[in-house]
């Protein structure tokens, strides 16, 4: 069967949350998609999910070293006209999700498709806000990182496996900085559950992030901005909250 979406999954014991995750993909009203899956070596019975899930799915690799290598594996596979990620413990908002983005992409004459965000934080949800101007990636990430679609032709850049946390900036960076025509779809929501390897590795992201933009040539002077601002908000944050529980 011809698909017209691809889905990429990068999991690595990810049991824990996956069952959400492909209940919400079962639901979607498009289905014209495949799942490739690329697993880092897992052994909780992640795969095994797939298999008793209702979804079209095809195991691209079972031992991955990083999510980059397995997402580029992915890509490299990719034979569909579009083309999204998904994290393994994220979800969608709603059950029209696919079907918006797509219809963003082909009757706005777009490559490129961001979604709406939301925060996951246990059973509690916060939206963010999202600004359309997509300029601001020459000298900060936007966000989110995963559950944007993209043409196929698109899958040519790759992941840049050295970086391991920012790698999903540097990678859209490198998509703006080629012209492709972005455009924000708010009404279809990624849900991203904050609590994983990002979040633990909240100050080497940031550095990372330092980095690309300086090498990618931003504003040097808004890069930095941003850098200092962002950890100085992060450990005043983590001040009030051990202020709060104290008292």
């Amino acid at each position: 069967m011809n698909y017209k979406l691809t889905v990429i999954i990068a999991t690595l014991n990810s049991k824990k949350y996956l069952r959400k995750t492909l209940s919400v993909l079962e639901k979607q009203v498009y289905k014209s998609f495949i799942i490739y899956v690329a697993d880092g070596g897992s052994n909780d019975g992640t795969l095994q999910l797939f298999k008793n899930s209702n979804l079209n799915y095809k195991i691209i690799s079972k031992k991955d070293k990083s999510a980059e290598e397995a997402v580029n594996k992915c890509f490299k596979k990719i034979k569909s006209d579009y083309y999204t990620i998904l994290g393994s413990d994220d979800f969608y908002g709603d059950k029209f999700y696919l079907q918006n983005l797509i219809n963003c992409i082909e009757n706005k004459n777009i490559d490129f498709v961001m979604p709406g965000l939301a925060f996951i934080f246990g059973n509690k949800k916060i939206y963010k806000a999202n600004n359309y101007n997509f300029d601001v990636v020459r000298h900060r990430p936007i966000f989110p990182g995963y559950g944007w679609m993209a043409k196929k032709k698109i899958s040519k850049i790759l992941f840049n496996e050295k970086y391991k946390v920012a790698s999903d900036y540097d990678f859209l960076l490198r998509v703006y900085k080629k012209k492709y025509r972005f455009y924000r779809e708010n009404n279809s929501i990624y849900c991203f559950r904050v609590g994983g390897f990002s979040t633990s590795n909240y100050f080497k992201g940031l550095a990372e992030a330092k980095d690309i933009a300086v090498k990618s040539k931003g504003p040097k002077f808004t890069i930095y901005y941003v850098y200092f601002f962002q950890i100085l908000k992060y450990l005043l944050k983590r001040f009030l909250q051990k202020f709060i529980k104290f008292n």
